[in-house]
């Protein structure tokens, strides 16, 4: 109970202190993180042979069959193994330790779901994989050898930080209901998280919004996309050529719609209704809480947040690990309402 208790005061004196003690943070990554991708995964490497088929002791919780779109072939790696290489490619090893042990934790039950949902329903274009992966890419997942050749004579040290992340969290995850979460993640917030029934559809009750205010000063927090009215034009025709965008250009948005956190998901171009998510592939926005203006012929985007924004940031685990939050508060804030096993 003196937990429950403690906890929400921490938070509300975060809260009231947060612009004297935020420092730049970093997000994980340039690109969004896997779990969170817009786009599909890339397509796999052209090989002259399939797979070899996957042997029956394999097909057992206790592995992942990952396709590794880099080679083509198709991999069994234990979830210990699995959580060393998914932890290294969504979040980096100098990130506060809390954080990369709720980072661990959300991804091993991100993916855990994941090959759960692959096994009972089998996509034949994986060849008995569960998922794709690009060991070379560091997409997903990656090898202690891949680790190796880009950590170099750092690779000693890293690794024994990494493990010891593993050994304390390896076999936790995040359940509602006795089932496994999507425990998705992204790198910055807008200020909250989304709600996974306004970004995707689907309502979860453990991703709803929730305050992430230190995000505002993470470095990558906002940014701007500029290109001229007629670039935009060209852009946005070759995607939807029944627009009309005309001499005007203060015309072209007729009518937006937007989450209580400022997402976009609904926007009219040209008298084309679009999603936000569909607008912030188009023109490669870091997310879809965005503003659109033009002005002295040129078109501005100015984005919020990096990421879709639903469950966990990256940025924000890290911060409030900073500050002497344990992964488990972390998950608990992010993830309200599910249960550490």
């Amino acid at each position: 109970m003196k937990r429950r208790i403690i906890f929400p005061i921490f938070l509300l004196v975060l809260l009231i202190f947060l612009p004297a003690m935020a420092g730049g943070q970093r997000p994980a990554s340039g690109a969004d993180p896997a779990s969170e991708s817009t786009s599909a995964p890339p397509a796999p490497a052209a090989s002259s042979s399939l797979p070899e088929p996957v042997a029956s002791d394999a097909m057992d919780s206790g592995v992942f069959l990952l396709l590794d779109d880099a080679t083509g072939d198709l991999l069994t790696v234990s979830d210990r193994d699995f959580l060393y290489g998914a932890i290294v490619t969504e979040m980096p090893l100098l990130y506060e330790k809390e954080a990369l042990k709720a980072q661990g934790i959300a991804a091993y039950t991100c993916y855990s779901k994941l090959r759960q949902e692959a096994r009972q329903n089998p996509d034949a274009s994986l060849h008995g994989a569960d998922f794709s992966v690009n060991t070379k890419d560091w997409y997903i997942y990656t090898t202690k050898e891949q680790m190796q050749e880009r950590w170099g004579e750092n690779f000693d040290d890293y690794y024994a930080r990494l493990t010891d992340v593993v050994d304390t969290i390896f076999g936790k995850t995040l359940k509602s209901d006795g089932e496994l979460i999507s425990a998705v993640y992204f790198a910055v917030s807008a200020g909250s998280t989304e709600a996974s029934a306004d970004i995707w559809g689907g309502e979860r009750s453990y991703l709803q919004p929730v305050a992430s205010p230190w995000d505002a000063y993470a470095a990558g927090y906002r940014t701007k996309v500029r290109l001229t009215e007629s670039d935009f034009q060209k852009t946005f025709l070759s995607a939807y050529p029944d627009a009309v965008l005309g001499a005007e250009s203060e015309t072209w948005v007729q009518e937006i719609k937007r989450t209580d956190a400022g997402a976009v998901t609904e926007i009219t171009i040209g008298g084309v209704t679009l999603t936000g998510g569909e607008v912030r592939t188009l023109f490669s926005l870091r997310s879809q809480n965005f503003t659109l203006a033009f002005d002295n012929g040129m078109a501005v985007f100015d984005v919020r947040g990096w990421g879709h924004g639903v469950g966990m940031s990256q940025n924000g685990a890290n911060y409030l690990a900073s500050q002497g939050m344990a992964c488990e508060e972390i998950l608990a804030w992010y993830y309200p309402g599910t249960t550490l096993c």
